[in-house]
């Protein structure tokens, strides 16, 4: 069972028809957050131009109105898309590091100890290290975007 899990900047909400992502019957976060099963943290970019603030507005609205608890959307007001790869020039170094070091806080106060990570490479790639244990890296081009889960 999933004990928590983080989102790092991936949509959240269906795009326009014909859009990059934008085929019918894909289910989005924003029409799934009352089925979570374990809080998540959301590590959203306030310049990116991909992902609507309002999208990321209606995900936290989402959350709260399923009495998610534990769950967080943290927004980088100056970051832009992809702003933990530091292979990209949207690398932002500072917002980075805390938004890695608030994913593994968010993991310890729910009882992670093992890491899974899914890289979404029809979206965009994702590096990382790791202060937990047991780190497994498994690619799947159907998800909507890079979605660290953590289980235990």
């Amino acid at each position: 069972d999933f004990k928590a899990g983080a989102a790092w900047y991936g949509r959240l909400a269906a795009p326009k028809p014909g859009d990059f992502l934008g085929e019918p019957g894909r289910q989005w976060p924003i029409q799934l957050a009352g089925e979570l099963k374990a809080p998540v943290i959301g590590l959203y970019a306030g310049k990116d131009a991909g992902i609507p603030l309002a999208d990321v507005e209606a995900m936290r609205a989402a959350l709260q109105g399923a009495r998610k608890k534990g769950s967080e959307i943290v927004v980088y007001p100056d970051s832009q898309h992809g702003f933990h790869a530091d292979y990209r020039p949207s690398y932002d170094a500072a917002a980075a590091a805390d938004a890695w070091n608030r994913m593994l806080a968010h993991f310890a106060a729910n009882g992670v100890e093992r890491m899974f990570v899914v890289v979404c490479r029809s979206h965009c790639e994702w590096r990382h290290t790791s202060a937990l244990s047991d780190v497994k890296v498994t690619s799947h081009s159907t998800i909507p975007a890079p979605i660290c889960a953590a289980a235990s």
